[in-house]
């Protein structure tokens, strides 16, 4: 057996296919070959056996404990990356698709585990494909997530806005114009029936289908005090 610690784009690309083909019960020889040259899977499919990545019997591929980790993680990086172009930077699918296949080959596993932790440890990407599980995600029941919508903030937390979703431009200039924009420091006053922030001495009433967009990191917790008088912009 060859020892191979570094695989190359194309090795990354044939895995990521059999670990795809796999999840549609598709794990062939025969399912490989549109997808590419036969000169060219056959050279990979020699290449990974001989690596200990995978193994191939009669037409079928199953990959080795080590196959399976190391693809595992190349899933993990490219459904992580697609959902993270277009839940967050509103990238459309079919260009979102694309771009996470040549950014997962880049990224680092730190980055993997901070893109997953900002994104609340997903289990889906936007094809409806299960994001593998990260060391991450095994403690995301007793740790807080980095970055969590301002709904799921209670009365008296502050939080930095890191960024606001969606494209609906009118109302991103209706926020920045009241001061709501990433880099703010807002503390939540009131989660129901609106959401009321407090933005330096302003109070602003927020719809909860716009506030839920509001992405925050969480700062601290304060009382709330209590005001006779309440000077609230409402969008």
């Amino acid at each position: 057996m060859v020892e191979k610690t570094v695989l190359t784009e194309q090795e990354e690309m044939f895995l990521k296919e059999v670990w795809c083909l796999r999840e549609k019960q598709k794990n062939n020889i025969a399912s490989l070959q549109p997808i590419f040259p036969q000169k060219q899977w056959v050279s990979l499919l020699k290449t990974l056996s001989e690596s200990g990545f995978i193994v191939s019997s009669d037409d079928s591929i199953e990959f080795t404990d080590k196959g399976e980790a190391c693809t595992q993680a190349i899933i993990r990086r490219r459904r992580l990356t697609e959902l993270l172009l277009y839940n967050i930077l509103n990238v459309s699918l079919n260009i979102s698709t694309s771009n996470a296949c040549k950014i997962e080959h880049l990224i680092s596993d730190e980055v993997t585990e901070r893109i997953c932790a900002f994104l609340g440890h997903p289990t889906q990407c936007p094809h409806g494909n299960p994001i593998p599980p990260g060391h991450c995600c095994s403690k995301h029941e007793s740790v807080r997530p980095l970055i969590e919508p301002l709904t799921n903030f209670s009365p008296g937390e502050k939080g930095k806005v890191i960024f606001i979703a969606g494209n609906d431009s009118n109302r991103l200039n209706r926020l920045t114009s009241l001061g709501v924009y990433p880099g703010t420091v807002l503390t939540l006053r009131q989660r129901k029936p609106a959401a009321i922030v407090r933005v330096g001495e302003t109070d602003i009433a927020l719809e909860p289908s716009l506030a839920k967009k509001i992405y925050c990191r969480t700062l601290s917790k304060q009382t709330c005090e209590n005001s006779s008088t309440l000077n609230i912009d409402t969008l």
